[in-house]
């Protein structure tokens, strides 16, 4: 079986999203009524956007041209007060992703820029609604891993979680997993790997890393992560049937679940079936990657 998803040129998405990005947290009131105003966009941006320098605001650039850039967004529409600003985030955006941008003192504030940022985010979702799914082998899907207690892991669902990956793996998916404490590896060589320099002053939320890095879709094991990035799908996996939940699979209550049925549910998602990630919106979305500067 083999996916439907959205191809343009060497890129795949599992979702085709026109994004409303704010580029801090003064502009999101403008942005939240420019998403309210066109059906089928998202909206979220990151808490910060100001008082950052050095390697802490560069941190927050490649987070963001990497979201921004993901194959599961088909345009994308900036929201911040100055026009420079604005520059600096869309030119690490040239070629790969449709970019508007709306500078509201430039357009003379709030109502001229929701105004103005309506009709650029109805050419993106016109545009975006006219790419076709198609078939696309397994081997173009990254599933993304979040797991934070690796230690009960086993335990719940009676496997590892490196023989959970490579199980999947063998079906020609690429598999990257984060553990609690933010390390990543991946299906290959289960080598660690990580865009993001370590310490503090440069925690990423483990799932927008999983994001940030390219995965189309995320499994999370034994917690809810409704509000790591919209841009994905999040395939939550309990080990009983709790509220929200899209797979039950635990070897403590005598489940018998196994990782073809956990496939057929990733490939179902990744086709276009909707997740309670994406059913049921937690509110406004902060993308969590690091700390302020000062």
């Amino acid at each position: 079986m083999k996916p439907l998803a959205y191809q343009t040129n060497v890129n795949v998405g599992v979702r085709n999203h026109v994004v409303i990005y704010s580029t801090d947290r003064l502009c999101w009131s403008v942005a939240r009524a420019i998403a309210s105003g066109v059906e089928g966009t998202l909206v979220f941006g990151h808490p910060y956007g100001r008082g950052q320098v050095g390697e802490d605001k560069s941190v927050s650039r490649l987070m963001e041209s990497k979201l921004l850039t993901h194959v599961n967004v088909a345009g994308v529409v900036l929201v911040g007060l100055e026009e420079y600003d604005l520059l600096d985030v869309k030119q690490r955006m040239e070629g790969i992703t449709q970019v508007e941008m709306i500078p509201i003192y430039k357009l003379g504030g709030a109502s001229n820029a929701i105004r103005e940022g309506m009709e650029c985010a109805a050419r993106l979702r016109a545009r975006s609604t006219q790419v076709p799914r198609v078939p696309v082998p397994l081997n173009c899907i990254t599933v993304g891993v979040v797991c934070e207690e690796i230690g009960s892991f086993a335990d719940c669902y009676g496997l590892s979680p490196h023989e959970l990956i490579q199980s999947l793996s063998q079906t020609g998916m690429n598999i990257s997993f984060t553990d609690g404490n933010g390390q990543n590896f991946t299906s290959q060589s289960l080598q660690q790997r990580d865009l993001f320099p370590k310490g503090y002053a440069h925690r990423v939320n483990s799932g927008t890393r999983l994001v940030a890095e390219g995965c189309q879709v995320l499994l999370s094991f034994g917690q809810t992560l409704t509000s790591i990035c919209p841009i994905v799908p999040v395939i939550s996996v309990a080990a009983m049937n709790q509220f929200p939940v899209d797979f039950v699979w635990g070897s403590l209550y005598g489940c018998n679940h196994n990782t073809d049925q956990l496939l057929d549910k990733i490939l179902s998602v990744c086709s276009g079936e909707l997740t309670f990630s994406e059913i049921v919106p937690t509110g406004p979305v902060w993308v969590e990657r690091i700390d302020q500067s000062i």
